[in-house]
């Protein structure tokens, strides 16, 4: 096999001085070297190489730089090492054609050190120079491929290297804005404790958490969100004093430990805070956004060395709900005696309740009759939620359904009480099989699919007509999110089921849509009704939103009839259909409510057989 077979395509350079006799170049080429390139001097040679290196083309590096003796012989030593140093960088092999003799070039040992790995005499015939530039060639060959290998190595580590550097850097820091992150703080505010406690010095920290930051979120998207975020942070760094401990420990939450600093202090430099991300506007595209945020302040004192950092945090998250709760964009400090924390260890009491209630079936209904205001006869019943504790007490909705929304249960009793209705539904009497019952539902309900699935499932497996079926939901609650809340709404009259919107009038920002908004009913808010006798504009109110149900072509129900005299008023404002004491309490079993004498328009019929006598009776509780 030919030994230079595998080395003809690659360049190589000849440098041989003016007078010397041209013999190389011609040798190579006629031995079929196809990229043989000619060099009259070293800047040419070196010329050479550096183009090569820069194209950074394999196919254009050099291999073999054959360099004569009278070239070389004229260089001093540095410029000779200078240019084997750039052949050694270039991956090429440095060939010495010289005489019989190399003594002219000071010996032996500078060619070598000027890099030469070859010394070829001139005399030497064309044969012989041939196989030693093939073995220097294969020599330089596994030379490159080592090199190769040794740089990809090389390269490997450094990437290994910046990896592990990035993942030290991430178990301490948030990875979008940079600062520290929980466990980072968790660790400050533990020496935070130990140094308050040895040294006698005040600490504090302070929480804050962005308003209406899912707003922005929803409407631009999470890379407006993340930016947002960035500049908060960048704003809180600028605030901070050499010393504080800055970090991100939420989706929207930040802290900023404070050592060696008092607690009006702290509550100084929190304001500072919100001021300037009040003042600040965040730019997205061609919109500008406020950056508000409620902020907890919590004191660090010297004797506090027995609390755990969790529930410090925890002191901060609280004085930050209060913030919330007390209107947003504001400062609170955490005091133990804080009413404003009612809600939380409200909700901390009753949370443990309302799902040991869910897990033993302790939730039950209590039904209310809706009277047809024209013939005062029952329409349909409203299911109201109620809840045994384990002692055996019965709670109202207002004790435990504002604790389940705040808490995530309140999903579980949407679904409790759809499941329940359309059970109750299947399981009345053949006598009974026109009534119809109204469920509530919460803002939750209309956020997933879930509600939608389970109710097709379960008219499917009751064989019970989608008509008898009554979904009331508040105003509020469709005002939360309108587009989802008349979706689900749409899809669920069209299976025949039919929707009432309870506390109308609450928000008059609705009536501009309320025409879009496809419900059969419009359940007057009960705050008009319970003065309507002493208060002329409660009873103007109702008459205009009579008046714009009417052109709407839906009908109304009138809450908290609590006496004949609001039952009156209502009937001459033209309400169709009443609801509250005076028509029949909430009970544990549907009957047909005693008539009183207001009402005997005729013969009040109803719908059902003659009840059993009641266990228990409530105070209505209009919403669920």
């Amino acid at each position: 096999m030919d030994p230079l077979q595998r080395y003809r395509a690659l360049p190589i350079v000849v440098a041989e001085a003016a007078g010397d006799e041209p013999g190389l170049a011609p040798m190579l080429a006629r031995a079929g070297f196809r990229d043989v390139r000619t060099a009259a001097s070293a800047a040419a040679v070196e010329a050479a190489l550096r183009e090569a290196w820069l194209s950074g083309r394999q196919d254009e590096q050099i291999a073999l730089v054959v360099i004569s003796s009278g070239l070389l012989g004229r260089l001093d030593g540095e410029r000779a090492q200078r240019l084997g140093a750039m052949a050694e960088e270039a991956d090429a092999a440095l060939v010495l054609l010289g005489g019989d003799d190399p003594g002219g070039l000071d010996g032996m040992a500078e060619a070598w050190a000027a890099g030469v790995r070859e010394i070829l005499p001139s005399s030497l015939p064309a044969e012989d120079t041939l196989s030693r530039l093939a073995a220097v060639l294969a020599h330089q060959d596994e030379v490159r491929r080592l090199r190769r290998r040794e740089r990809s190595l090389e390269g490997e580590v450094a990437e290994l290297r910046v990896a592990e550097n990035r993942l030290q850097h991430m178990v301490y820091h948030d990875e979008l804005t940079g600062l520290w992150n929980r466990r980072r703080l968790k660790q400050a505010v533990e020496v935070a404790i130990l140094r308050a406690a040895t040294l006698h010095r005040e600490c504090a920290l302070i929480l804050l958490d962005m308003d209406r930051f899912k707003f922005l979120n929803d409407l631009e998207g999470h890379e407006a969100g993340d930016r947002m975020l960035v500049e908060v942070g960048r704003l809180l760094r600028r605030h901070a004093r050499p010393g504080d401990t800055v970090a991100r420990v939420g989706s929207d939450e930040f802290v900023l430990l404070m050592e060696n600093t008092a607690g009006d202090e702290a509550l100084g430099r929190a304001e500072g805070i919100r001021e300037a991300l009040e003042a600040n506007r965040f730019r997205y595209g061609e919109r500008y956004y406020r950056t508000c945020a409620s902020l907890g302040v919590v004191d660090l004192r010297p004797d506090a060395h027995h609390l755990q950092t969790g529930e410090l945090l925890a002191r901060a998250d609280q004085a930050c709900f209060v913030a919330k709760e007390r209107g947003r964009n504001q400062v609170h400090r955490y005091q133990e005696s804080d009413p404003g924390l009612e809600p939380l260890r409200r909700d901390h009491l009753w949370a443990p309740r309302i799902r040991d209630a869910l897990e033993q079936d302790r939730l039950f209904f209590c039904y209310q009759p809706i009277v047809r205001m024209l013939d005062g006869t029952v329409s349909h019943y409203e299911c109201l939620v109620r809840m045994r504790d384990s002692e055996g007490r019965v709670h109202l909705p207002g004790q435990f359904i504002p604790v389940a929304e705040r808490t995530g249960l309140i999903q579980q009793i949407d679904m409790w009480a759809v499941d329940q209705a359309l059970d109750l539904l299947a399981s009345l009497p053949a006598e009974q099989s026109q009534v119809s019952i109204s469920v509530n539902l919460s803002a939750h309900a209309f956020r997933t699919r879930e509600l939608f699935d389970l109710i097709v499932r379960r008219l499917e497996m009751a064989w019970v007509s989608p008509t008898r079926l009554v979904f009331e939901i508040t105003e509020t609650a469709a005002i939360e999110n309108m587009e989802r809340s008349r979706e689900l709404v749409a899809r669920l009259r069209a299976l025949g089921c039919r929707f009432a919107l309870d506390d109308f009038g609450s928000g008059f920002s609705t009536f501009n849509y309320i025409k879009h908004f496809p419900v059969d009913y419009l359940k007057l808010d009960g705050s008009f009704i319970v003065n309507i006798n002493r208060d002329r504009t409660d009873q103007e109110l109702v008459r205009h939103m009579i008046a714009i149900a009417r052109s709407l072509g839906k009908q109304t129900i009138a809450e908290f009839v609590e006496s004949r005299e609001i039952h009156d008023t209502l009937r001459e404002l033209g309400v169709d259909y009443v609801q509250g004491h005076y028509l029949g309490v909430a009970a544990e079993t549907m009957e047909a409510p005693t008539p009183h004498a207001a009402v005997r328009q005729g013969a009040m019929s109803s719908l059902f057989r003659a009840p059993a006598p009641l266990p228990r009776t409530f105070d209505s509780d209009e919403g669920h």
